[in-house]
């Protein structure tokens, strides 16, 4: 499943059916964009055989591959629809951000993909995805990676290069509270913390309506 969030522009809003959501009909070529307050939400999901198969890059890499028409689709409907926003929000930045994280060999491996949108000329989307790997791209050993709202998390961190003395969980927990004051209407609590190492996952911190879930793990 893939979601992209986007910031919706003001309009009328017409009366839901007490039955069947309209963007959920299939006789609505927008079914899949719906709004929630004042954003979008666009919602595909891609199911592939060979997610099951081969290392974490092998997997990596064939989602890549499956994920580009969907999505490319799904960002050319906007452009159409919404112009204004895309020129805005999307055209040369990124439309969705992915992150996998495993083990590879005992050790942790950290797969960071970017997918971002530019205009042809003749009007349609290019669909580019920029990698960013650990290890691989990461000549410390240490990556960070932030997705979505960033900005206050990114400015602090460029003032604050020693932020990880006081800990890894102090620091992450700082940078979300910190996202969630600047950006209060797109950014909200709980906050959820989850370790994952040679060991398997663990939770730092979890909101109390989620049961504890113990995943089969293989490392």
């Amino acid at each position: 499943m893939a979601t992209i969030l986007a910031e919706h522009p003001k309009q009328q809003t017409g009366s839901p059916s007490p039955r069947t959501p309209r963007h959920f009909r299939s006789s609505n070529p927008n079914h899949h964009l719906w709004r929630n307050g004042r954003l979008w939400w666009i919602h595909f999901t891609v199911l592939f055989d060979g997610w099951r198969h081969g290392s974490l890059r092998d997997k990596i890499d064939y989602f890549e591959a499956q994920i580009m028409n969907p999505l490319t689709r799904a960002v050319e409907r906007i452009k159409r629809d919404h112009p204004a926003y895309f020129r805005r929000h999307f055209e040369g930045g990124a439309v969705a951000e992915v992150l996998f994280v495993g083990l590879e060999s005992g050790s942790p491996v950290l797969l960071l993909r970017y997918f971002r949108a530019t205009s042809l000329a003749s009007g349609q989307v290019l669909i580019t995805a920029q990698r960013r790997d650990c290890p691989g791209n990461c000549p410390s050993g240490i990556a960070e990676a932030f997705l979505g709202e960033k900005d206050a998390i990114e400015k602090f961190r460029a003032q604050n290069p020693k932020l990880w003395r006081a800990g890894l969980v102090e620091g992450i927990r700082k940078l979300i509270e910190m996202e969630i004051a600047d950006k209060p209407e797109l950014v909200s609590p709980p906050i959820d913390i989850l370790r994952i190492d040679r060991n398997g996952p663990q939770w730092i911190q979890r909101k109390p309506e989620c049961s504890e879930i113990k995943p089969s793990w293989r490392p």
